[in-house]
């Protein structure tokens, strides 16, 4: 468990709440952790606290260096918690980061 309250830790159990709603509907979620609280590559040990602390549902993997992260970030600088909407047809919707739940609602038509 994180050694700091983070913006991802606040934002772990609406995304679970959402994941609840709408996975029915075709949603999908997966969580990427860039680093545990040593800023080290996660560890499956952590990967598991992580989803353990926040009763997650859905998948939590590691993403080491924020790399995968990355890859979506239009700018050099990224803000946690980030989300990615990509639609099912595998097109990326939004990568600005910053999408909110009635983003994601809109997209599964929840």
């Amino acid at each position: 468990m994180s050694k700091r309250t983070s913006s991802s830790q606040a934002e772990a159990p609406d995304l679970e709440d959402l994941y609840v709603e709408l996975g029915g509907d075709g949603l999908v979620v997966i969580s990427a952790l860039g680093e545990n609280v040593d800023s080290e590559t996660p560890t499956s040990d952590d990967l598991s606290s992580w989803a353990n602390a926040y009763d997650l549902t859905f998948p939590v993997v590691a993403d080491p260096g924020f790399d995968g992260l990355y890859s979506f970030a239009t700018t050099g600088t990224v803000g946690l918690p980030y989300r990615v909407l990509i639609d099912r047809d595998m097109v990326i919707v939004d990568a600005s980061g910053g999408a909110s739940d009635a983003d994601v609602r809109d997209l599964v038509g929840g």
